[in-house]
């Protein structure tokens, strides 16, 4: 399993199918520390948003 196998199946284990809930993974390119964070994020309409980082890898 490589390392975007295992992203994939900790945001499958964090999806839990809410109702008027929003789901995100954001992907952040930090270009100066050669880095990409994702983050799962979530939140239900009119609520503050939870986000929660999944992973950083190295970028190429």
């Amino acid at each position: 399993m490589n390392q975007i196998d295992a992203i994939i199946v900790d945001i499958q284990k964090m999806f839990a199918k809410q109702p008027n809930t929003i789901y995100e993974v954001r992907v952040v390119d930090q270009i100066y520390s050669k880095k990409v964070n994702i983050f799962f994020e979530y939140y239900k309409i009119g609520k503050a948003t939870h986000s929660q980082q999944i992973a950083r890898l190295d970028s190429k």
